[in-house]
């Protein structure tokens, strides 16, 4: 068994070095030097951009395979939004010095250390939740039921058709995109940083409106 140490501690000594680029520089001009906040910061941004990449993927699928005009023209509005919302968080982690990439991999191994951790009593093991993990310490189990119901979804609009494909399509979006507002808006509330907590908050009602508008698709197009 692995002797446990505390994850805050773990992580934060890890990509606090890592969020500069280079991982030998130092931290980039307006960037905070403290470690909880710097960690904070990485991971909640790094959260942000594996949505986006989800829910064009997701949207990618549905555009591909479906065959309802209404569904194709929400799918193109998924991914122009998320390409756009992914340019925001991508060029304001440039700007700062973060490397998302390298807080990927720092994330993955806090996500693996806490599913070793509970191996033992026979929890099971690490896989992606890594990509569904919004700030430092969350319950690995949370981030595995989101990526086990995303996975499941992704596996029905490759196998579904016509209407149980559109209905898949508008119950995922939902799903996901609310999981996406939950855990950020939780994470914000432990946001230091004045610049990360005000892109967030300009972020977040581009998720809030996309479930608005599936909302009232469900009633539109999505029954049996």
């Amino acid at each position: 068994m692995i002797a446990k140490r505390p994850a805050g501690f773990l992580i934060a000594a890890l990509v606090v070095s890592a969020l500069a680029p280079g991982g030998g520089r130092a931290l980039a001009q307006g960037q905070t030097s403290d470690p909880d906040t710097a960690l904070r910061n990485a991971i909640v941004l790094s959260f942000l951009h594996q949505a986006n990449l989800r829910e064009i993927d997701m949207a990618g699928i549905a555009k591909a395979r479906s065959d309802s005009q209404a569904i194709h023209s929400f799918a193109d509005r998924l991914i122009a939004d998320h390409k756009a919302v992914d340019k925001q968080v991508t060029d304001f982690a440039n700007r700062r010095g973060m490397n998302l990439d390298a807080a990927v991999e720092q994330t993955k191994r806090e996500v693996e250390r806490m599913w070793e951790d509970r191996r033992v009593k026979s929890v099971g093991s690490a896989t992606g939740e890594w990509a569904f993990t919004a700030e430092p310490n969350i319950d690995p189990q949370i981030a595995h039921l989101a990526m086990t119901n995303f996975n499941q979804s992704l596996e029905r609009l490759r196998d579904f058709t016509g209407s149980a494909l559109n209905r898949e399509f508008i119950r995922a979006v939902l799903q996901d995109q609310q999981m996406v507002i939950d855990r950020v808006t939780n994470a914000r509330k432990r946001i230091n940083d004045a610049e990360v907590a005000a892109l967030i908050d300009q972020l977040l009602p581009v998720y809030r409106n996309h479930v608005a508008v599936a909302q009232r698709m469900q009633e539109r197009i999505a029954r049996p």
